[in-house]
């Protein structure tokens, strides 16, 4: 009687290894420190969890429905950021986003320009507030996007896109919902979402369901 392994097609095959990485991903990061700064390298890249934030923006004073608060990730020092994070209270920071050095340095590439999504104008919240999307050059995309207190155009040299060959589309409807303004008065809607893996924001400027395009990491470059 043969093996019950040779039965597997390939379609099979592609599920379970791309559970498998899903899973060696996770239990991997379980046990990075990252206060030791130890990191993990796949790809063309060193990968690390960081759990260190600063406040750029809250809605509080709003009005808004839902309470949201937004934090620029601190990174080790040769690391760099893909998007901010989002939680939806006043509370500490209580998550983590991934973070990344290149092995490569084709792997990462700094965006071209940054596009606004939303402005918290009309709002009355207590500090004004705004998000916007990096602009990546040909080859590259941006995973997430990034908040900024007042309504300048982000200077941001710690933000980094990532080559192509390293991301993949992700399903909207992995995303996990952050916040929304609804509520606030703000002259304009937007919802804040974060990307399933890296943890990053995902912003779009309406109260609809999540869309794509998603982008985070491509677990089947294994």
């Amino acid at each position: 009687m043969g093996l019950p392994f040779t039965t597997i097609n390939k379609g099979n095959l592609k599920t379970m290894k791309r559970f498998l990485a899903i899973f060696v991903l996770l239990l991997a990061f379980a046990t990075v420190n990252v206060q030791s700064a130890k990191a993990l390298s796949l790809f063309d890249l060193n990968i690390q969890k960081c759990d260190k934030f600063d406040l750029v923006w809250y809605d509080r004073g709003s009005g808004a429905e839902r309470d949201g608060a937004f934090y620029r990730p601190v990174p080790t020092p040769g690391f760099f950021v893909v998007g901010d994070y989002g939680q939806g209270n006043y509370g500490q920071p209580n998550g983590d986003v991934l973070c990344f050095n290149p092995l490569k340095k084709s792997a990462l590439a700094n965006p071209i320009d940054f596009a606004l999504i939303w402005k918290d104008t009309g709002s009355g919240a207590h500090r004004d507030g705004s998000f916007w999307r990096p602009i990546p050059p040909q080859g590259y995309s941006c995973i997430g996007d990034v908040v900024q207190e007042g309504y300048a155009k982000p200077y941001r040299p710690d933000y980094k896109c990532l080559h192509n060959d390293l991301i993949s589309p992700w399903s909207p409807e992995q995303t996990s919902f952050v916040w929304n303004d609804r509520g606030s008065g703000a002259d304009a809607d937007v919802s804040v979402y974060s990307v399933p893996f890296s943890k990053v924001i995902h912003v779009q400027g309406n109260y609809s369901p999540p869309h794509g395009p998603i982008y985070d990491l491509n677990l089947n470059s294994f």
